[in-house]
């Protein structure tokens, strides 16, 4: 004989802690950085007789002189500092480009100071040397700014502002070069028999667009990191054409360069450590932002413009919207509020198909129309440690929605 001793089985079902990675992307509308280098050249001739000089002549204020280009000597360089990008703290976002679009470049690394020579350029971020001696050159030829920092390498010896994998455009940035006579003005003898007096005017600018991905945001000024750009004033152009030795006998006022004007940074001679004037700033993210979090859940909710209706015994709730209770199951909670910042939570006892008629666990406010309503499960007291048997914790029965503390977006993209 034995006794009768029921078995009991337990099923048990689990599923594995996969942590939820959420992406929140803050962006802005795309500018691009310009940033402006230009010269002035005074005290030369840019108005010559056809009689006594030639220079310039038949040329007008606003057009180029290759006679003045001629007697140009000298070269540039420039340095950028590329892993400054964003500023001091700041984002990174054209090291964020390379990262993404050119891994094999690593981490891009500036040190301008270590340049093997700042006249001659060509490593540390620090480019070849940029001549003046063609008007008819196009950006992007062979001794050109554009192609000079395009043609950066870093510390490693890595090319940075060219890169074949970078969307839309390989190369960092774009030059526009505008070479022209600012002020008609001849030489004049001085009758003491000092040199004669120029009050001629000559400007060399640039424009430098930072228009691609990575050279976006706000980037770091173009540094000067030797400057030899000088007028000859033994080349041939000026001997015999601006300031011509066999009319002037003795000479004319020594030519002078400097800064086109406030909106120009300076590269002629001894202007080294002079930097690019930014005359228009790259867009990035700044500024703060607060997150809000809504505790844990997976549930369906209430289109607008339904409601659900509480029975008199607040043991029953029925539904406009006929469909609301096909995805249903016993067990389920529903929550619901007026939307008073009060939130009920009912288990699902029953459901009537028939009549879309729900049956609450426990009684709620009775013969109340609720527009703000959900059905699902709820996660924040998961293991019910809190004694809740919603699934809801008690910190999320009282506030539903938790905001975080300002995140600064321009800071470091890590961090």
């Amino acid at each position: 004989i034995a006794d009768d001793v029921d078995e009991i089985q337990l099923v048990r079902t689990y599923g594995d802690d996969i942590p939820e990675i959420q992406e929140v992307m803050v962006s802005v509308s795309r500018v691009n950085e310009v940033q402006k280098l230009g010269i002035v050249i005074s005290n030369i001739n840019t108005d010559g007789d056809n009689v006594d000089s030639t220079a310039c002549y038949g040329i007008n204020v606003g057009e180029p002189c290759q006679d003045i280009e001629d007697a140009l000597s000298g070269t540039f360089t420039v340095s950028f500092d590329f892993d400054d990008c964003g500023g001091s703290g700041n984002a990174n976002y054209c090291q964020e480009a390379v990262s993404q679009y050119e891994p094999s470049a690593g981490i891009i690394s500036c040190t301008p100071g270590l340049v093997s020579s700042p006249t001659t350029g060509g490593d540390h971020c620090v480019s070849a040397p940029v001549s003046l001696t063609s008007i008819s050159a196009v950006e992007g030829d062979v001794g050109t700014l554009q192609k000079a920092i395009n043609e950066m390498i870093d510390d490693n010896g890595v090319s940075f502002m060219t890169l074949g994998s970078m969307p839309d455009k390989q190369t960092a940035v774009s030059v526009t070069r505008t070479s022209r006579i600012k002020t008609k003005g001849t030489c004049t003898l001085d009758v003491g028999g000092g040199p004669a007096t120029c009050s001629g005017e000559y400007e060399i600018l640039y424009d430098i667009e930072f228009d691609a991905f990575h050279s976006s945001g706000d980037v770091p000024p173009l540094t000067i990191a030797n400057s030899g750009i000088v007028i000859d004033t033994s080349s041939t152009s000026y001997t015999t054409t601006m300031c011509p030795s066999a009319y002037y006998i003795n000479d004319c006022v020594s030519p002078a360069g400097s800064a086109a004007d406030s909106n120009y940074g300076n590269f002629y001679e001894n202007s080294a450590s002079d930097t690019a004037i930014e005359s228009v700033k790259g867009s990035q993210p700044s500024g703060m932002i607060s997150l809000d979090y809504e505790c844990e859940s997976s549930i369906t909710k209430l289109a607008g413009g339904f409601t659900m209706s509480t029975s008199a015994s607040g043991l029953e709730a029925i539904f406009d919207d006929t469909a609301f209770t096909d995805g249903m199951v016993e067990g389920q909670h529903v929550r619901f509020s007026s939307g008073d910042g009060i939130d009920h939570y009912r288990m699902i006892v029953a459901i009537n198909d028939g009549t879309d008629e729900l049956t609450f666990d426990a009684v709620a406010p009775a013969e109340i129309d609720y527009s703000y309503v959900e059905y699902g499960y709820y996660y924040s007291d998961w293991d019910e440690s809190d004694g809740t048997e919603t699934g809801v914790s008690n910190q999320c029965i009282a506030s539903r929605i938790h905001t975080t503390l300002p995140i600064d977006v321009g800071t470091e993209l890590a961090s």
